[in-house]
């Protein structure tokens, strides 16, 4: 505000000293070439033969008419001197004054001012061909007046308009300085954390929107953030306990088989069971460490990933006849329906994805079916594996592809599982630019299926 009414400021003094100095000068100039005029062409008039009594007749009516001063001396003698149609002092003799002898050649003049300090401009000339001398004086000339009531008048409208200047500087300053101090306490709450509450700014002003939408889109931001790095470390802690858990088990289980096979009151067989035990348990370990490694491999190198063109029906074909001995133990139909397409991606990879998918759903099936079935869907081929397992709660659905998560721990563990089958899968998929998706209703079943590009479009083959 200051700066704004100091730029007006300036510039209202600048146009007031302009119309003050340069304006009355030009006036007064412009009044004394006026006047000037007059005497001369007055002094022509008088050249003319006419008694005194003409004379004094035709300038007092002059005088009284024109508001003109009129004097009028022949060498030291004062024969008229006539204002606005009165006589003052006739045939008095004169000392020529200054004021008198304003001017002894045409065209020069002098300024004085009244006892009122009001103007008063003289124009003095000699009667040519004669020994008078004629003086004309004007008490502030209509010229003068004029401009010195557009003076007053443009004075009043700069001070007016500096005056509404600042008043309007002020209250937008005002509005602005509130606006301001919203936005400034909106995002100090940020910066404290309150990120919760929408950011409203009562302003038409499009850079005041423009920038609460950008602090409401920063505070989403950042709530979308600390929601997602809050998750993050829930699961990380979730991580930490489960690898904690999944790695203590087998090392004490395998500690107390060795403490166990080093006592000399075992027979043979228990021997034998105690150290197929810890082996089981060493291979637990060991497949908790790969499987955890190709995750760490596959999160941060997807140039693992070899893509070339495949059959789909021959890799499935062999991960079902592999899998169908499992099946067999639980009395499960494993059944594989394909059509012979060809992909382009990661072979070994896929087979791990689908290998893991029907042994997820054979363990977790206990009657029924575990099928496989290839398809082409939109110019892509879709993979399913659906099982007529227990089903998967909805709670479930969205964690089921974190890494130790279990449904049923209980059963997972049973298995064998470390929980980490479906999370390789997801992040396989998820190298290969493609989506792993389910779908489940308890005590039904579970579907899980995901797509491959074709290798070429229409052609079909193992």
């Amino acid at each position: 505000m200051t700066t704004f009414a100091a730029f007006v400021g300036i510039a209202v003094f600048v146009v007031g000293v302009y119309a003050v100095v340069v304006l009355e000068n030009r006036a007064e100039a412009q009044a004394g070439s006026i006047i000037v005029g007059e005497t001369i062409r007055l002094s022509t008039a008088l050249q003319r033969p006419m008694t005194p009594a003409d004379r004094a007749a035709s300038l007092l009516q002059l005088s009284r008419f024109a508001d003109l001063r009129i004097t009028l001396w022949n060498a030291d003698t004062l024969e008229l001197d006539l204002y606005r149609g009165h006589v003052i002092q006739p045939g008095t003799p004169i000392v020529p004054t200054r004021a008198l002898l304003a001017a002894t050649e045409a065209g020069t003049g002098l300024t004085t001012y009244g006892p009122s300090n009001e103007m008063i401009l003289y124009a003095g000339v000699r009667v040519p061909g004669t020994r008078m001398f004629l003086r004309i004086g004007q008490r502030d000339p209509p010229i003068r007046v004029v401009s010195s009531q557009m003076q007053k008048t443009v004075i009043f409208g700069l001070l007016f308009a500096l005056v509404l200047a600042v008043m309007g500087s002020w209250i937008a300053a005002t509005r602005v300085a509130k606006r301001i101090k919203q936005l400034a306490d909106s995002a100090r709450r940020i910066n404290e954390g309150e990120l919760t509450e929408e950011i409203v700014v009562e302003s038409r002003a499009s850079e005041f929107q423009d920038l609460a939408i950008s602090l409401n889109g920063m505070a989403s931001t950042f709530r979308n953030d600390i929601e997602k790095l809050q998750r993050l470390i829930r699961i990380q802690n979730e991580f930490l306990g489960n690898i904690s858990h999944e790695v203590r088990n087998p090392i004490f289980a395998i500690n107390g088989y060795l403490e166990a096979l080093g006592s000399e009151t075992l027979t043979e067989a228990q021997r034998t069971r105690y150290a197929k035990k810890g082996v089981g348990n060493l291979d637990r370990l060991t497949n908790l460490f790969s499987e955890l490694i190709e995750i760490a491999r596959l999160e941060y190198r997807e140039d693992l990933i070899s893509r070339e063109p495949f059959g789909l029906l021959e890799l499935a074909h062999d991960i079902i006849e592999t899998a169908k001995p499992k099946a067999a133990t639980k009395g499960l139909a494993l059944s594989l329906e394909s059509e012979p397409l060809k992909v382009v991606a990661d072979r070994n990879r896929i087979r791990q994805v689908m290998t893991n998918l029907v042994e997820n759903g054979i363990a977790y099936t206990d009657r029924g079916t575990v099928s496989c079935t290839i398809s082409e869907f939109q110019g892509n081929a879709m993979i399913e594996v659906i099982d007529t397992g227990k089903g998967i709660a909805p709670e479930h659905l969205e964690r089921i592809f974190e890494r130790f998560y279990r449904v049923d721990a209980a059963r997972s563990r049973k298995h064998g599982g470390s929980g980490l089958g479906l999370s390789i899968v997801h992040q396989i998929l998820q190298a290969h630019g493609q989506q792993i998706n389910v779908e489940s209703q308890v005590g039904v079943g579970t579907r899980f299926w995901f797509e491959l590009p074709l290798a070429e479009k229409d052609l079909k083959h193992s």
